[in-house]
């Protein structure tokens, strides 16, 4: 399958990795965490270029909704 967009000749999709188990045993992991993905999705943006955030997958629905 081929997608195409006629305004961004290149898309990336990203997202971060983690295990929602460890979010109510370490304090401000998951914020820190999607903070840094966000840090780098502004990072890899520029013109011509469209970024998919699909933000954090931490468990098999996300896993399932991200693909």
């Amino acid at each position: 399958m081929t997608f195409k967009s006629t305004n961004y000749p290149f898309t990336i999709g990203l997202f971060g990795i983690g295990l929602d188990t460890y979010w109510p045993q370490f304090e401000g992991l998951e914020r820190r965490l999607t903070g840094y993905l966000q840090q780098v999705a502004q990072g890899l943006e520029r013109p011509g270029v469209r970024v998919v955030n699909l933000g954090l997958v931490d468990r098999p629905e996300r896993a399932a909704a991200a693909a």
